[in-house]
């Protein structure tokens, strides 16, 4: 339908962003702040990482779980359009420690994308 090039161009637009604005500014810098504080305020660098990781579409997207009342917290997927959740057997002892596992999961994912073709500039 008519609606695909809007697609294609916000894709790209997206694209332009995670590989000009969002790319450059995770570094261990960010990881470690986010390790010691994953809820909170965050520097500039890190606000931004976490507003795009945010903005990204829902499936595809971890959310924290609480798996036991109080006491264990999961790392859940959001699949397909109905918003099914496939819980991972991860387990944490706190919302941070899953707040920290996501994160992580997502920067490695986000890497892997956007860095691949990196390698042949």
């Amino acid at each position: 339908g008519h609606n695909a090039a809007g697609v294609e161009a916000y894709q790209a637009v997206d694209e332009h962003i995670a590989r000009d604005e969002i790319l450059p500014r995770i570094s261990d810098e960010i990881l470690e702040e986010h390790d010691r504080n994953p809820i909170g305020q965050h520097s500039d660098d890190l606000q931004r990482v976490l507003q795009y990781f945010r903005r990204q579409p829902l499936e595809g997207k971890y959310i924290i779980v609480e798996t036991e009342r109080n006491e264990s917290w999961s790392v859940g997927r959001i699949t397909g359009a109905r918003g099914s959740i496939e819980v991972t057997d991860e387990s944490y002892g706190s919302p941070e420690k899953a707040e920290r596992a996501i994160f992580r999961k997502r920067v490695a994912e986000f890497r892997e994308k956007y860095e691949e073709d990196a390698s042949d500039a």
